[in-house]
């Protein structure tokens, strides 16, 4: 084909035809119609000119969207293993902190079970008159034993908060 000849409607689309998944239909859709109405004017040369330029264009774009893409993928995967480590994690505190009340429980179900035969003992004490003043004694210290073992577990409570369990 020579290059001072006007283009014909064959010349535009065969042209265009190239353009095909490497530019968006609409641009081409639009170029087309352009062309089309000015193809009385336009030589072959010319028309090879802009179909070069219209590549050049949206050809480094289509080059830079891969990328972005690539990217954009990249950091999708990424933040999914973020995530199931972020689950993992959370499972493991949770296995933690259900291990660390499950000994706190067993400490309490000792010092009741301590509590429990001291009350044993006392009444065994309490069957002998003879010993009268020794369960005063003992009966007016379990209030502040009660009160002692209390606050000790108020404490543990407390600390379990603290450190965020």
């Amino acid at each position: 084909m020579e290059d001072g000849r006007y283009i014909t409607e064959a010349d535009i689309n065969a042209k265009l035809s190239e353009l095909r998944g490497k530019v968006p239909s609409v641009v081409i859709n639009d170029l087309r119609e352009k062309l089309m109405a000015k193809r009385d004017q336009l030589t072959y040369d010319q028309l090879e000119k802009i179909i070069q330029r219209v590549l050049d264009t949206y050809g480094s774009q289509s080059a830079k969207y891969e990328q972005i893409s690539k990217r954009v993928d990249e950091l999708g995967n990424r933040l999914g293993e973020l995530s199931a480590q972020l689950s993992r994690l959370v499972e493991s505190l949770e296995e933690a902190k259900f291990n660390i009340h499950e000994k706190r429980a067993e400490v309490l179900e000792e010092k009741v079970e301590n509590i429990k035969e001291k009350l044993e003992s006392l009444d065994e004490e309490l069957e002998s008159p003879e010993e009268d003043k020794k369960i005063i004694e003992v009966l007016e210290e379990i209030p502040e034993k009660i009160e002692e073992l209390q606050e000790k577990i108020e404490q543990a409570v407390e600390k379990t908060q603290r450190e965020g369990f």
